[in-house]
């Protein structure tokens, strides 16, 4: 048996995630990964880890469409499958829970995300090490979403982490960085004389300014 290629992860989340140009490339790619996962399936069978690639490729370009009803059930049959090859604590897994966080969390499901990204970052961290850039992805995002949530003082030391792991080990000039850079910088501080509860239910326009950050794949 080959080796199961490597999942597509979606990249650091920031609040406007998705950009006009990314959603038309996800658009364009779609049907050629549609045949690629019917081709797949045909050849391995519906419960090989390549065909289970597939699917998390084909629910990442959906995802980055918003068509997030179809993208979910995409990526949790090959979260099955993956954990069913190689257990629950493999990279391919870690990639698939980050990006279906990063799911949930778009569409306002934000406990679910919360378990699913710390899920993600522990199966990194002990595979990859704590430095590791995949790390540094999932705390990105994991920061955005306590950011969305009005967490100012979880989402901090995790842009700090994610930014240091990013210069250090891909350089500041790299997407990755820049990302994070930016993402930190929208971190504003409370007003003055406003003490704003962590947690704090937000507001439909509160989720709408906080979808501003960018969140990275993987």
């Amino acid at each position: 048996m080959r080796r199961s290629k490597p999942s597509a992860e979606t990249r650091p989340r920031s609040p406007s995630c998705s950009t006009t140009s990314e959603s038309s490339a996800s658009a364009r790619g779609e049907p050629f990964a549609r045949r690629s996962v019917a081709l797949r399936e045909e050849a391995l069978g519906p419960r090989h880890p390549d065909v289970a690639a597939d699917l998390a490729a084909l629910a990442a370009l959906l995802d980055g469409q918003g068509k997030y009803d179809e993208a979910e059930p995409l990526y949790r049959r090959a979260l099955t499958i993956f954990r069913r090859v190689h257990g629950p604590v493999h990279h391919e897994v870690a990639v698939t829970l980050n990006n279906l966080a990063a799911l949930y969390q778009a569409r306002g499901n934000d406990a679910r995300a919360l378990r699913l990204y710390r899920r993600a970052l522990a199966i990194k961290e002990r595979l990859l090490g704590p430095v590791h850039p995949d790390v540094g992805i999932t705390c990105n995002n994991l920061a955005t979403l306590f950011k969305a949530r009005g967490q100012r003082s979880l989402a901090l030391p995790l842009y700090r982490r994610a930014l240091a792991i990013f210069e250090k080990g891909l350089g500041r000039a790299h997407p990755h960085s820049i990302v994070c850079r930016e993402n930190m910088a929208r971190l504003a501080p409370p007003e003055v004389g406003v003490r704003p509860r962590d947690g704090q239910r937000r507001t439909a326009t509160d989720r709408r300014k906080a979808r501003r950050g960018r969140g990275i794949g993987k």
